[in-house]
């Protein structure tokens, strides 16, 4: 009761738990096997995680303004941790200010995908076809984000 599911509008997999949860409270969430099913009929297992809401001041937020060498070319812009994990991903068109809010302090980097084919999703090469993979760029900064700060940081795309 009082909980809301939404569905992110730009992925088919992500969807959001909104609820008014309280600070140093312990929660339980609890999905009942079959509670999800995936594109290909397969069912989910039982899962069950506790966790508890941090205080604010554990979390950096980040704005990113990304410049783009072309504007008639699709870029991905990748949020990474230190494992170079995704954990978020942008697809941009044009020169864009990402904010990334309330991650936890803790060093981070990010990787621009060239998406030359428009997909969402960076290609291996094929031999066959004598196509290369799609280039990547990293950006040359690893990015610290400390308790309850707010950084900014320009991002200058290159030509690949």
């Amino acid at each position: 009761k009082g909980y809301q599911i939404v569905k992110d509008p730009k992925s088919l997999r992500t969807y959001s738990l909104k609820y008014p949860w309280k600070l140093k409270k312990q929660y339980i969430l609890k999905l009942a096997e079959n509670a999800f099913t995936d594109v290909l009929g397969t069912k989910s297992k039982v899962y069950s995680k506790k966790f508890e809401l941090d205080i604010d001041d554990n979390y950096g937020s980040i704005s990113i303004n990304v410049s783009v060498p072309d504007t008639t070319k699709t870029y991905l812009v990748q949020w990474l941790n230190e494992r170079k994990e995704i954990l978020k991903q942008n697809s941009i068109k044009k020169n864009t200010l990402l904010n990334y809010i309330r991650y936890p302090t803790a060093k981070y980097l990010i990787r621009v995908i060239y998406d030359d084919n428009d997909n969402g999703e960076w290609d291996t090469g094929n031999v066959k076809e004598g196509r290369q993979p799609e280039k990547t760029w990293n950006f040359d900064k690893t990015i610290s984000l400390r308790p309850n700060w707010d950084l900014e940081e320009n991002v200058v795309i290159p030509d690949p």
